[in-house]
């Protein structure tokens, strides 16, 4: 938990090396313990990940993690979470010019978080998506 609340520090201030460091961590301990908690922050991690490399410029490596993130995260069957990815996964697809695979990722993402009823998550998506 330290090493991701760091990581995002990092990663909100513009320190993506550091950033990726701490996130690359947080992958490598949650692959280790992967499945044996209720609360597996496995895949946001690789989500947070795949956002820092897009930063970074390592677009093939962040699109793999992002693809793992989304892959799991639809596995695991929790809305929250999956909502979060497609965030991600959305934001990733507005930095590298992919706006209709941004948008179809923001449209998922909203109608999901109307189907859960996630206020929060379904302004975040209606925001992201433009749809505001």
């Amino acid at each position: 938990m330290a090493h991701r609340q760091h990581g995002a520090s990092r990663f909100y201030l513009g320190e993506f090396v550091l950033a990726r460091v701490l996130f690359r961590q947080c992958v490598e301990l949650s692959e280790s313990r992967h499945g044996m908690s209720a609360e597996d922050p496995h895949a946001p991690m690789l989500g947070t990940l795949a956002w820092t490399l897009t930063y970074m410029g390592f677009i093939d490596q962040a699109r793999s993690c992002l693809s793992k993130a989304l892959s799991e995260a639809r596995q695991r069957e929790r809305a929250y979470e999956l909502v979060l990815i497609l965030n991600i996964a959305s934001r990733i697809c507005q930095l590298i010019g992919m706006s209709d695979e941004s948008h179809r990722y923001a449209t998922q993402g909203l109608a999901l978080s109307d189907e859960h009823g996630s206020y929060t998550t379904r302004l975040i998506r209606r925001l992201t998506a433009g749809l505001g």
